[in-house]
């Protein structure tokens, strides 16, 4: 509810971990021993950068968690020493379909996969004002990023609103720039 443009529905889902699957591909892949892994991450994600270590390691992937501050791990992306991110992403920011894409797939300093069809299909849905066409590009968008696993989403943090009895929250509280105080009144 209140995000703008983004699919109800995904033609493709994001795959459900399968252990034996796993251990299957990587031997295929030539790996049949696993091979060593730094997953890098920042702020609230750093309990979640360690459950996917763990899972990794059940199918036989020996990951490690370097924890750094924003801006370690900014400079550290941006220099290409990652090799896997597990990071929070602040969607609830801008309430549309696009956020998580222009926070995570298309900054200038680097890009998370190579692929020319998503790069269109953004700039035409950030250049599209029916909101059912927007809605069935972002749907395109997130079905390829889950059929490449570029990126895997893995929790869902909620907003929770807290506010005593007094406090009124308008029905516009969401805007573009996201919640202002200007949003809240005594009643």
């Amino acid at each position: 509810k209140g995000r703008q443009a983004c699919p109800t529905k995904l033609a493709q889902l994001p795959p459900k971990f399968d252990v034996a699957g796993a251990k299957k591909l990587l031997a295929e892949a030539g790996y049949p021993d696993g091979f060593k892994l730094v997953i890098m991450s920042r702020t609230l994600a750093r309990s979640a950068a360690v459950a996917v270590a763990g899972q990794l390691r059940r199918i036989g992937i020996e990951a490690t968690v370097d924890y750094r501050s924003v801006v370690a791990y900014r400079k550290g992306r941006t220099e290409g020493s990652l090799q896997i991110d597990v990071v929070d992403t602040p969607v609830g920011s801008t309430p549309d379909a696009s956020n998580p894409l222009t926070q995570d797939l298309s900054n200038r300093d680097y890009s998370l996969y190579d692929d020319a069809s998503i790069g269109k299909w953004m700039h035409a849905a950030a250049a599209e004002l029916d909101p059912v066409k927007r809605e069935a590009l972002y749907s395109q968008i997130y079905a390829r990023i889950n059929e490449e696993s570029y990126v895997l989403p893995i929790a869902n943090w909620p907003d929770a609103w807290i506010h005593v009895k007094g406090l009124e929250i308008t029905e516009k509280t969401w805007q573009r720039s996201g919640v202002g105080a200007l949003d809240f009144a005594w009643k």
